[in-house]
C-alpha cells in the first residue's frame, strides 16, 4: 500500500474527524482542514489557506459539504475553490463523501 498525505477538508467536523481516524489507523499521513483547525485552516468561501494546506498534498478528501444548513451555492463555489487549488498544488487524487439528506 502506498501511504500518501492527505487533506480532510472539514477535518474537525462529524464525518470528517472519522475519514481522518481510518486513514491514520491504515498509516497515511493527514491534514485536518477547516476554519477552526489548530493547524490548516481553510475557508472555501474565500479560498482562503487552500494553497499552503494542499502543499505535498499527494490526495484531498472532501468532507465539507455533510451540512444540510449550507446553501447549494456556497458548496458550489466552494467546491470549484477547492478544485482548482487542488490543481495549483498538484493533487492527484479528490473524493467527496458527504452524509445522507433526510
Amino acid at each position: 500500500m502506498e501511504i500518501m498525505t492527505i487533506a480532510i477538508v472539514g477535518g474537525t467536523g462529524t464525518l470528517g474527524r472519522h475519514v481522518a481516524a481510518e486513514l491514520e489507523a491504515r498509516g497515511h499521513t493527514v491534514r485536518a482542514l477547516s476554519r477552526h483547525a489548530p493547524e490548516y485552516r481553510v475557508d472555501l468561501a474565500t479560498g482562503a489557506g487552500l494553497g499552503p494546506a494542499l502543499a505535498g498534498c499527494d490526495a484531498v478528501v472532501d468532507a465539507s459539504n455533510s451540512s444540510a444548513r449550507k446553501p447549494a451555492g456556497i458548496l458550489v463555489d466552494g467546491s470549484r475553490r477547492l478544485l482548482a487549488a487542488e490543481a495549483a498544488a498538484g493533487v492527484a487524487h479528490h473524493v467527496c463523501v458527504h452524509r445522507g439528506l433526510r
